[in-house]
């Protein structure tokens, strides 16, 4: 489980405080959701993308930049995502 800080993936319906199952695997699909180790800044979540043969991790809110897959490794994809209700 990863806990889900931040508003990157908004669009995507994932909010800040969110619990998001990850299954452990190292490659990804275009259009998956995938947690990724950004060197030096830790892990982000974010969905995975390819255009003219390079891959790049995009955020689901568009005042983020997209990452060059590059700078980063896939440690495994979104599966299901779980948050608490205000009772």
């Amino acid at each position: 489980m990863l806990h889900a800080r931040g508003d990157s993936m908004t669009g995507a319906g994932i909010e800040d405080g969110d619990m998001v199952l990850i299954k452990k695997q190292e490659e990804a699909d275009p259009g998956q959701i995938v947690v990724a180790y950004v060197e030096g800044e830790g892990n982000t979540l974010k969905t995975y993308k390819e255009k003219g043969g390079k891959a790049y991790l995009h955020p689901e809110n568009p005042k983020y930049a997209d990452i060059p897959l590059r700078d980063c490794r896939i440690q495994g994809i979104a599966v299901s995502v779980t948050r608490k209700l205000n009772a």
